[in-house]
């Protein structure tokens, strides 16, 4: 059987390898405010057609009368950590997690780079009209958004979930919605 010895300049890149991952908090990217993206895979979901526009749970979204006479809602998100063109979008919509109310959506998105709001960089995907179970009885209601995101080659996923309170413009609201 063969041994194996560690020779001088083996120990020294081993001990440089080792020593590299430690340091404090503040030496790890993004936490000091540096603008550097923190490390792992994340994704931070947004409303929004032509640009990504933060919205934390309990904003107010609207609700969008589209072309085709469907009702959705704008969404966009901004991926960490990511570092391909296309990424696999899993999103789904509902109603105070309630099943019956669930609407799936999925499909392959391209993402491009950008930086957000504190300079970080991102991959940004921008509008995708989600739609929403009974979308013209939701005025002033609840509203649940799981968005995955995986870069499958690479082997990532990352999620969010927020929960807004629609807005239906008046016109747009159907007469006929039970409580």
């Amino acid at each position: 059987m063969k041994s194996v010895r560690a020779t001088p300049s083996i120990a020294i890149v081993a001990l440089a390898s080792g020593l590299a991952g430690c340091g404090s908090e503040a030496d790890t990217p993004g936490a000091a405010g540096d603008g550097s993206a923190p490390d792992g895979p994340r994704v931070v979901l947004g409303t929004g057609r032509d640009a990504f526009e933060a919205l934390e749970s309990d904003g107010t979204v609207a609700l969008i009368k589209g072309i085709q006479g469907g009702f959705h809602v704008w969404t966009s998100f901004l991926a960490y950590g990511f570092d391909t063109d296309i990424v696999r979008m899993e999103l789904a919509t509902r109603w105070d997690q309630r099943d019956e109310s669930v609407l799936e959506m999925a499909g392959n998105v391209s993402v491009k780079a950008s930086t957000d709001a504190d300079g970080a960089p991102a991959r940004v995907s921008l509008g995708w009209p989600a739609s929403i179970f009974n979308p013209r009885c939701s005025n002033g209601r609840r509203l649940d958004i799981d968005l995955t995101v995986r870069d499958t080659s690479a082997g990532l996923s990352a999620s969010d979930t927020r929960s807004w309170i629609v807005d239906v413009a008046v016109e747009d609201r159907a007469s006929d919605c039970a409580e």
